[in-house]
C-alpha cells in the first residue's frame, strides 16, 4: 500500500487545515514509519518538516489569484499523481476540486461552516461554484473524513454525500504536547510580555468566533470580581471586514484599558503548549466548530477550559460544568464569574479517544480498507 498526501496546505501551517496536514503527516511517521508515503507539494513550495519524509514536487501554478491559483493546482496535483502513482491512494487532508481523480482518492472535509452561514461563500459566484466543486468531488471519493460526529451530521444534510462514505477520525493531540515544563512556561510569558496570571483566547477572529460577547462578558465581570486579565491570542483582523469580530473597538465601547486586554500577537508553534499552561483559564465562546482544537489542547495540559455548547464543542467536554450558551452573554457571565473565584471547577479531562496513538490507527485501518476493495 502507497499512501500520497497533498501537501499544498503546508503552505498556510498556522491555519486550521495546514496545521491538521502537518500534524497529520509527522504523526504518521511517529507511528508508522514503514508505512510507504510521500507527500505531493507543487515545486516553489519547499517545506523542511523532517529529514526521512519523502517529498514529490508536481509542477507549480503560477496564477496570480488565490483561489484560481488554489484550483489550478489542485489540477496539476492530481493529474500529475494519477499519471505517475496509479496504485497509490491520493489523501487530500482539506477540500479541494479537480477534473482528475485518482483511482484511489480520500478527501477530508472538516466541517460544511459556509452551508449554515452562507456568508462564507463570499460576494462573488467563484467562491460559491468552487466550494460546490469540492462537495462534489468529495462524493466521487472513495471516503470521505470529518474531524467529528457534528461534522459527519452536517455534511450528509447539507452536501450529496452519502453518509456511507463519511468516516469520523478525530482531530488529535500529538505526542508529546503536553511535555511542558515551568520553565518553557516562565520563558513563554516572558518572552509575550505576559503576565504571572491570565485568562487566555487562541483562534479566529471571524464573526462565529463570537469574540466580541466575550469581552463584553468580560467587561462586566471585570467590575465586580479581580479578573486576570483577558489575553487574546493572534493576530487581530482589519476591521474593516464585516465577517470578522472587532475585538479593539469592542474594547473602547466597553471600557476596558489596555492593561486589562492583551494582544501578544502571533504565537509560534513551539510555544503554543507552553501559553496554554501559562493560562489560568482557556475561554472559547465559538458559534460554530467542526472540532474546537485549542479545547483539546487546553485540556491536554491540564488548564480549565469554559467552552460553548455549541456544534461539535460537546464531544470533546467530559466536564459538562464547562459548557455555556454561546448566545446568552448572561451565562458567559456566571461562568467568568465563578472562574474567578474557582477556576478549578472547570479542568477537563482528556478523553483517550483523542490520542495520536488511537486516531491514526483508525485512519490507517480506512487506508487498508480503500486499498482492499479498490485494488
Amino acid at each position: 500500500m502507497k499512501l500520497i498526501v497533498n501537501g499544498s496546505f503546508l503552505s498556510k501551517p498556522h491555519v486550521g487545515m495546514g496545521m491538521h496536514t502537518l500534524r497529520l503527516i509527522k504523526g504518521l511517521k511517529r507511528q508508522y514509519p514503514e508505512l510507504d508515503f510521500s507527500v505531493v507539494l507543487p515545486q516553489d513550495l519547499k517545506f523542511n518538516i523532517a529529514q526521512d519524509i519523502h517529498f514529490i514536487y508536481s509542477p507549480a501554478s503560477s496564477l496570480k489569484h488565490p483561489l484560481l491559483n488554489t484550483i489550478h493546482q489542485s489540477l496539476i496535483i492530481t493529474q500529475y499523481c494519477k499519471k505517475n502513482y496509479p496504485e497509490a491512494i491520493f489523501h487530500s487532508p482539506f477540500p479541494m476540486w479537480s477534473l482528475w481523480q485518482p483511482q484511489k482518492t480520500i478527501v477530508t472535509l472538516h466541517d460544511c461552516l459556509y452551508q449554515i452561514y452562507p456568508e462564507y461563500m463570499g460576494k462573488r459566484g467563484l467562491r460559491k461554484l468552487y466550494l460546490t466543486g469540492t462537495e462534489s468531488y468529495a462524493a466521487k471519493s472513495n471516503r470521505v473524513l470529518t474531524v467529528s460526529q457534528h461534522s459527519a451530521q452536517q455534511i450528509a444534510i447539507h452536501t450529496p454525500i452519502q453518509q456511507k462514505k463519511l468516516k469520523v477520525v478525530y482531530n488529535w493531540i500529538p505526542e508529546n504536547f503536553d511535555d511542558v515544563t515551568d520553565e518553557e512556561t516562565n520563558l513563554v510569558r516572558k518572552k509575550y510580555q505576559l503576565p504571572e496570571e491570565f485568562w487566555l483566547y487562541m483562534g479566529g477572529y471571524d464573526f462565529r468566533k463570537n469574540v466580541d460577547m466575550l469581552i463584553k462578558a468580560y467587561a462586566t465581570v471585570a467590575q465586580k470580581k479581580n479578573c486576570p486579565p483577558l489575553v487574546l491570542a493572534g493576530k487581530l483582523p482589519d476591521e474593516k471586514s464585516p465577517l470578522y469580530c472587532h475585538p479593539m473597538t469592542t474594547a473602547k465601547h466597553c471600557h476596558i484599558d489596555d492593561k486589562s486586554l492583551l494582544n501578544p500577537g502571533f504565537i509560534h508553534d513551539k510555544d503554543i503548549a507552553s501559553l496554554y499552561k501559562a493560562a489560568r483559564l482557556v475561554i472559547y465562546p465559538s458559534l460554530y466548530e467542526g472540532f474546537g482544537l485549542p479545547i483539546l489542547e487546553a485540556s491536554s495540559v491540564e488548564t480549565p477550559v469554559i467552552a460553548s455548547h455549541s456544534s461539535s464543542i460537546p464531544e470533546i467536554i467530559e466536564n459538562r460544568n464547562c459548557l455555556f450558551d454561546p448566545l446568552s452573554v448572561d451565562d458567559l457571565i456566571l461562568k467568568l464569574a465563578k472562574a474567578a473565584d474557582h477556576p478549578e471547577s472547570f479542568l477537563n479531562p482528556l478523553k483517550d479517544k483523542f490520542t495520536e496513538k488511537k486516531c491514526l490507527k483508525q485512519y490507517l485501518d480506512i487506508l487498508k480498507d480503500v486499498d482492499d476493495n479498490h485494488s
